[in-house]
This record gives C-alpha cells, sequence and structure tokens, in this order.
C-alpha cells in the first residue's frame, strides 16, 4: 500500500510538471509572417498584419503586437478598431515613449509608438459585461512621447479612452512621501504651548 501510495504522489508530481510547461508556451510572430485566428472579431487581422509592425509574440492564448508610425497612421488604426465587433473597445494612453520587448528576450528592444493586446475569455482577459458574448479583448495602447500627436486624434465615439495611470501613481507616490516627512518633521519652537499672559499694570 505505501509504495501504491509512493507511486501515485510521484505520479502527481510528474503530472504538475507537465501542465507547468504546457502552460508556459510562447513564441514570436515574425514580421514578415501573417498572423491570423478564425476566431478573433472580423478585421483584426488587418490591423495586426500592417507593416507599421515592429514586434509580436504570443504567450498561451493571448497575443502581443507593437506598432511605430505617425498621427496619420494611428489614426488609420482607430478608424478600423472601432468597427471591430465582439469586444470591448479601449485606448489606454501612457506617458513617455514606448518600448517593444519581447519576456524571453529581455535585452533586445524595439521602440514603438502602439501596441495592440489580443486576450482571450479565461487566460487573463475581463470578465464578459451583461451582452458581451465575444472570445476574446483587443485594446490599444498609445505612447504620447513619439510621433503620434495627442491634440490630433480621431477616436472614435464608441472606443473608451483611459490612462495608463502612471502618472496618476507618480503624483500618489510623491504626496504620500510628502506626507511622511511632515509627519517626521519637528514642531516649530513653542508650538502647541500657551502664551504667557501679559504682565498686569499697576
Amino acid at each position: 500500500m505505501k509504495r501504491q501510495a509512493v507511486r501515485l504522489i510521484l505520479g502527481c508530481i510528474a503530472m504538475a510538471a507537465c501542465c507547468t510547461v504546457a502552460l508556459a508556451l510562447g513564441a514570436s510572430h515574425p514580421n514578415d509572417q501573417t498572423c491570423s485566428n478564425k476566431e478573433w472579431p472580423a478585421g483584426l487581422s488587418d490591423i495586426v498584419n500592417t507593416k507599421a509592425r515592429v514586434c509580436g509574440f504570443f504567450v498561451n492564448a493571448n497575443d502581443w503586437f507593437y506598432f511605430k508610425g505617425d498621427t496619420k497612421a494611428f489614426n488609420g488604426v482607430l478608424a478600423a478598431y472601432g468597427k471591430l465587433k465582439d469586444t470591448p473597445l479601449l485606448l489606454v494612453l501612457h506617458p513617455g515613449r514606448g518600448t517593444a520587448r519581447e519576456p524571453w528576450d529581455k535585452d533586445k528592444s524595439v521602440p514603438c509608438e502602439w501596441s495592440l493586446t489580443i486576450q482571450r475569455r479565461g487566460w487573463g482577459a475581463p470578465e464578459p459585461k451583461p451582452g458581451e458574448t465575444g472570445k476574446y479583448v483587443v485594446a490599444l495602447h498609445l505612447w504620447l512621447g513619439g510621433d503620434v500627436a495627442l491634440e490630433e486624434l480621431d477616436v472614435p465615439l464608441n472606443v473608451e479612452v483611459q490612462s495608463g495611470a502612471e502618472i496618476e501613481r507618480f503624483v500618489a507616490e510623491h504626496q504620500a512621501k510628502q506626507s511622511l516627512i511632515q509627519e517626521d518633521a519637528p514642531s516649530p519652537k513653542g508650538a502647541g504651548e500657551k502664551p504667557s499672559p501679559a504682565p498686569s499694570e499697576k
């Protein structure tokens, strides 16, 4: 009985190891190769497979693509993106310059202006809201320190716009540091003491 128990435990450990390897599946999307998926929202492949793409990869069921271009090119992407069906439409704005980097090659990176994330439901994508039926959640990310001008963007009205929250986090962290300094600072001399009564006149 003990031997059977040991074999069962070892078998479970081996299966867990195999599952871990399977869950870490990923590879690059070469820029000169077409990427498509019949389950993607209609029109998404046209956005992905442009000459502006500078980097792409997938991990498990999710894909990331990075692009470089100017305001005119990105407005064209926005127009096509706004026509996608079966996915929430979200544009996330980030400060600074964008960088495209594959997770397994951290020493190599290329600059980019925007990225496209394609997440499958059940693989990290937000849970669907009432009425949402699509299998994927597709989001655009734009870095404002590059060649795309914020004031010239033509964002479709059905696309939600959000901040990437980097600036908000920076401000909050700075304010927290200021609060700590103020709490640790010594009180001014005499602060909190009652003033001495004025001498009485005779």
